[in-house]
């Protein structure tokens, strides 16, 4: 077999490996930890980490509340249902791990994100509480400060509570007005008219940005569903709707064909949306037709808010420090995340995986975002300003290899890579990827 053979077949593998375990996405994380650690033993490793100079560095917050009622069929986030009634021990938790990072977590912030799970579970008591330090940090003029309601569990006083304390972007997990569409998916959201309320409630508070989240590719859904939702949506007057895909993350067996067929199916429902939006002048304000999520802004949004990373984005120069169970913390050479639903505050607890980034990986990582973000484009001065070498020294065997079988259009200062369909774009990017990652997820 020749070696242009041998790169085709390789891309072609790895194409595979995206249809078959749904790894559109670039991950974030590298190798899987040989032990867990303490938060002690991660607070040394971050402290000691390469990070950014002062003048470019950027901080955020993100605080995890993983509790809901009920747990919804769509959902791929770390949560347990609770029925206790009280999570004033969790909320005591997460106070005491906002205090241990004091020293580490640099004004002004240029986000704050606290999402679940529900976060709105949580009562007025509790709610007030855990926002007590938040409300005292300085955050960049145009930061986001995001809390994530579900319809069910917000109220008119939670929102209050909210405005008072230095949040100023809501967003509602609604997904669909569509009855069936919920009952399928194990929603429990109360009638459109509470929501409007809501909604309503929330615009008189002035926050800077309203948000709805919406799904497409739901079980029962059609493009007539999601246009009647999309239309009774911008009907309540958010300021921003964000459309997710929904993918079954290796959750659901199907073959080739029907994951094929849904994806298909959910990019005609999306693009269903993108017309409604336009014909009501909303604005397209991220995202393509074949990315995760989607933001569409109403002409009545008045300020542009630092949109809040959840993912390693390794030349923003971003430190995100995760407050409490299964968060995701984060700088350029690190990232940890907690394994555990305990609720006690304890340093020495080893219940923290830990992923160390070598100056190589961070390239890697640099490359598969680009590519994902950027259509498949890598701007090579960007690259070496920020890595200080050049993109095709770094990655010359790559670059080679992809180059044989005509997956390269060179247009310096860019370089576009070339390829079929949404599969073999990932494909591609994991040609930068870290081989033994790959092994694993055959595996």
């Amino acid at each position: 077999m020749s070696n242009t053979d041998k790169t085709a077949r390789k891309l072609m593998e790895l194409t595979q490996l995206s249809i078959d375990k749904e790894l559109l996405v670039p991950p974030h994380m590298f190798d899987t930890p040989t032990r867990l650690y303490t938060l002690n033993e991660v607070y040394e490793l971050w402290h000691n980490g390469e990070t950014a100079t002062m003048k470019q560095r950027k901080d955020a917050l993100y605080i995890h509340i993983p509790y809901c009622k009920s747990r919804c069929a769509f959902c791929m986030y770390d949560s347990r249902v609770t029925r206790s009634g009280s999570l004033s021990g969790y909320i005591d938790r997460c106070y005491n791990e906002i205090e241990f990072w004091g020293e580490e977590i640099q004004s002004p912030l240029e986000s704050l994100y606290i999402g679940g799970g529900t976060p709105s579970i949580l009562s007025e008591t509790e709610l007030q509480t855990l926002l007590k330090p938040v409300s005292q940090f300085e955050f960049a003029s145009n930061s986001s400060r995001t809390f994530e309601l579900s319809p069910d569990t917000a109220s008119e006083t939670k929102l209050d509570i909210l405005k008072r304390s230095n949040i100023n972007r809501v967003s509602f997990g609604v997904q669909s007005l569509d009855s069936t569409v919920l009952r399928n998916v194990r929603r429990h959201n109360p009638p459109a008219s509470v929501i409007g309320t809501l909604i309503q409630h929330a615009c008189g508070l002035k926050f800077d940005d309203i948000n709805i989240d919406l799904m497409v590719g739901l079980e029962g859904q059609d493009i007539m569903t999601v246009a009647d939702t999309v239309k009774r949506v911008i009907s309540m007057a958010p300021l921003s709707v964000t459309v997710y895909t929904y993918r079954t993350v290796g959750r659901e067996r199907e073959d080739e064909k029907d994951t094929y067929n849904r994806i298909i199916e959910s990019q005609k429902q999306l693009a269903a949306a993108y017309e409604i939006f336009e014909e009501f002048g909303w604005k397209h304000d991220a995202g393509t037709i074949e990315t995760e999520y989607n933001v569409f802004a109403s002409p009545r949004r008045k300020k542009n808010l630092i949109r809040h990373k959840t993912s390693i984005d390794v030349m923003d120069n971003l430190n995100l420090i995760g407050i409490g169970s299964h968060a995701i913390g984060f700088r350029p050479s690190l990232a940890y995340r907690c394994v555990s639903y305990d609720e006690n505050f304890d340093v020495k607890a080893a219940r923290y995986e830990v992923y160390r980034h070598t100056k190589h990986q961070q390239m890697r990582l640099a490359v598969c975002q680009m590519l994902y973000h950027n259509k498949m484009t890598i701007d090579c001065i960007r690259f070496k300003d920020y890595f200080g070498i050049d993109f095709e020294d770094a990655f010359h065997d790559e670059i080679h290899e992809l180059e044989t079988i005509g997956r390269i259009d060179r247009t310096y200062p860019k370089m576009k890579f070339i390829s079929n369909s949404i599969y073999e774009d990932a494909g591609i990017q994991k040609f930068f990827w870290d081989q033994d990652f790959l092994q694993k997820c055959r595996q």
